[in-house]
């Protein structure tokens, strides 16, 4: 086969692909053919997943949401839809306008993006949701979010928060990112460009805060990354270019430990250009890397550093 024969084939196997997807609800005329692979990648995720529910920006409120070509148009409605224990996949593309930001969520659920799934808050509401039961959230991105308590997600009780990213989200009181008020883990998510008056999360959770990447984040108050008043753990995670009032990177005011994190360049324009510790609990096997004031300061007795 010459070049011309397999440049005629690899249309021909473009087009086909291109039609399949669209049938189910995906329009690729805009889209490079070096995407497809990672679009299909996607794709097979969520199917494998066993959602109940799909939603895509493609879709139709009218329509069952039993599969990705008849999603539903919105969050709202797979989540009215929804039994308690059922799970709900967001396809890619970006969600904004209150039937899909800003909700109350109420049941058991699952809610799973796929690469490319954001929540856009438009500056003027939550990007995300509070959560009054048990919800997990995976692999979705919140970005513009703005709330007195968490500018993307307001956790009430409990749910593990998995592969976010959470990105120029504002809270004007604690948790630009995250005010997890209940018993919620929050794994390998990302938090940058997020301003709050306390953290961007605010943990008042025994659960842990494990694999996360804080950077330039900032507080006007405590704890640019993360404001702890409870004794939930911080492990390996990373702290870059945070800043607040008091501790850069976290105010820690509750005995939970922190364990193999690395802090780099977090300031601080009173005390506690890395950690502001107000509590008890071990900081263990932890790297300090440039700063620009002290690293910890330590305002209490029976603290433990090692590292």
């Amino acid at each position: 086969m010459n070049i011309s024969e397999q440049m005629k084939a690899v249309d021909t196997e473009k087009q086909a692909i291109k039609t399949y997807l669209k049938s189910i609800g995906y329009n690729l005329d805009m889209i490079p053919f070096s995407m497809y692979h990672n679009i299909i990648n996607g794709l097979i995720a969520l199917v494998q997943l066993n959602t109940d529910y799909y939603v895509s920006v493609n879709g139709d409120d009218s329509n069952d949401g039993l599969k990705p070509s008849t999603a539903f148009l919105t969050l709202n409605k797979a989540v009215t839809t929804a039994s308690d224990g059922q799970s709900i996949g967001v396809l890619a593309g970006t969600y904004t306008g209150t039937s899909n930001c800003n909700l109350t969520i109420s049941k058991n659920l699952t809610i799973t993006g796929e690469d490319g799934t954001i929540f856009d808050g438009e500056n003027t509401r939550k990007s995300g949701w509070t959560l009054k039961s048990v919800v997990n959230i995976t692999q979705i991105n919140f970005q513009n979010g703005s709330s007195n308590y968490g500018g993307a997600i307001y956790n009430n009780n409990g749910g593990n928060i998995i592969n976010c990213t959470f990105d120029s989200n504002i809270s004007q009181y604690g948790g630009s990112g995250i005010f997890n008020k209940s018993i919620g883990n929050v794994s390998n998510c990302i938090f940058t460009n997020n301003t709050s008056s306390s953290g961007a999360i605010l943990n008042g959770s025994t659960g842990s805060i494990s694999n996360c990447t804080f950077d330039n984040n900032t507080a006007g108050y405590k704890g640019g990354g993360i404001a702890n008043y409870s004794t939930g753990t911080i492990v390996n995670c990373i702290f870059r270019n945070n800043s607040a009032q008091f501790g850069g990177a976290i105010s820690r005011e509750s005995t939970g430990e922190i364990i193999d994190c690395t802090f780099s360049n977090n300031t601080a324009s009173s005390s506690g250009g890395t950690i502001l510790n107000m509590s008890g609990g071990a900081i263990n096997n932890c790297d300090f890397l440039a700063t620009t004031s002290t690293n910890i300061y330590n305002d209490t007795i029976g603290v433990t550093i090692d590292g």
